[in-house]
């Protein structure tokens, strides 16, 4: 049995799934991240799952590794499975571990042996099949020849090798064979794969990648675009009240700082459950208000239990006072030029990639990229980070 197959990630930027089981692709395995940071998801992987599962094409997913630890190998397993838990796949969770993986240890002062490289692996399968799901070592046949023991981790094998055939003597399940295929649905190159196993049928089966998990609040459809809860007529433009976290994502991933304050909306998407953006982030539809309508309501609800109480003696406004509440100062704008105190890592990319240095400092925003989870440049060079992350000072 052969299957051919396709794998994907942020740098295909949006696919046009239909064109591409259209094309003949009858599987995909989908970037869901890499390292073990929070907020280190793929920016494009739900929409990738979301398309590729509403085209009919099965999907598995690899994580990229930048472990140089066996603990910091489970961590990333641990976000893996956080990020892929949503969906059933019906190919492996692949843990991607090669070159960049030993230039990103070297630049922290680790040397890779065959030994740590094998133990991480197996640290992060171990605890991938822990969980219930089915993990899988994706690495090219140099890296097999000279880091990996294969034989010791005793997984299946994704090999990476770009020639006619594989020369590889071990075990291998799945093939990648070249990088720079050309797909209908797909911008620019694109890795290509073959699958010789039936992993749906091996997967449903066994009851492994949440497909053994009747209970549906265990293994949740993948995020849903509900209106429910969401309130109506906010668009870009209004100001609205907020008090909650600052997410990375319309889907609600890499929560941030929390907030409470009125902001001015920049983007609203439809049927998404943290749809309303600000300058620093996205926010949770259902606990926004519009401003106008937070501060002249004339029928005040209970507070909720965050709430401060009421200061002893303080008098109250009637509940028809025709006297609105004064609107709270706007947060002032993340914008190049301004001043933002920021405390975390900081990345070689826009899009994360390149964990580096952890600073706590003032800094000046340089450069924004709309639409990147690390979108903001400090300092002129220094590094990027998340704009959630950012507290604007000035």
């Amino acid at each position: 049995m052969e299957r051919v197959g396709i794998d994907v990630s942020t740098f295909q930027g949006e696919i046009d799934w239909r064109a591409v089981k259209a094309a003949g692709i009858e599987f995909a395995m989908i970037r869901a991240g890499f390292g073990k940071e929070a907020g280190q998801i793929d920016e494009q992987f739900h929409r990738n799952m979301e398309g590729a599962a509403a085209a009919g094409i099965p999907a598995g997913a690899y994580w990229f590794s930048y472990a140089v630890s066996p603990e910091a190998a489970r961590e990333e397993a641990r976000r893996a499975l956080a990020a892929v838990r949503p969906y059933r796949l019906e190919y492996p969770l692949a843990y991607d571990y090669e070159y960049d993986t030993v230039r990103y240890a070297a630049g922290q002062g680790v040397a890779v042996t065959r030994e740590l490289a094998t133990a991480c692996i197996k640290a992060f399968c171990d605890e991938v099949a822990a969980a219930g799901w089915l993990p899988m070592v994706y690495t090219s046949l140099d890296y097999l020849r000279t880091f990996v023991d294969a034989e010791d981790i005793g997984r299946d094998v994704w090999l990476a090798q770009y020639n006619d055939v594989p020369t590889y003597g071990g075990a291998f399940t799945m093939w990648q064979r070249a990088s720079s295929g050309r797909v209908e649905g797909v911008r620019g190159r694109v890795d290509l794969d073959i699958c010789y196993r039936d992993y749906p049928s091996h997967i449903r089966e066994n009851g492994l990648n949440g497909w053994g998990t009747a209970d549906a609040s265990a293994v949740p459809e993948p995020p849903a675009e509900k209106d429910e809860g969401e309130p109506a007529g906010i668009r870009a433009g209004d100001r609205v009240a907020y008090a909650g976290r600052l997410y990375g994502d319309s889907y609600g991933g890499s929560p941030g700082k929390t907030v409470d304050g009125v902001y001015t909306v920049d983007r609203v998407i439809e049927g998404r459950a943290y749809g309303i953006h600000i300058a620093s982030g996205w926010l949770e539809a259902a606990k926004c208000r519009k401003a106008a309508d937070a501060a002249g309501s004339s029928t005040p609800s209970a507070p909720e239990a965050s709430e401060e109480p009421e200061e002893p003696g303080k008098p109250t406004e009637p509940a028809d006072s025709s006297v609105p509440e004064p609107e709270q100062p706007a947060a002032p704008l993340l914008r190049v030029g301004a001043t933002v105190r920021y405390r975390g890592r900081l990345y070689a990319t826009s899009t994360g990639g390149g964990a580096g240095l952890t600073v706590d400092g003032t800094y000046t925003v340089s450069r924004l990229l709309e639409g990147k989870s690390h979108g903001v440049l400090l300092d002129g060079g220094l590094g990027w980070v998340r704009p959630a992350d950012c507290e604007v000072v000035g």
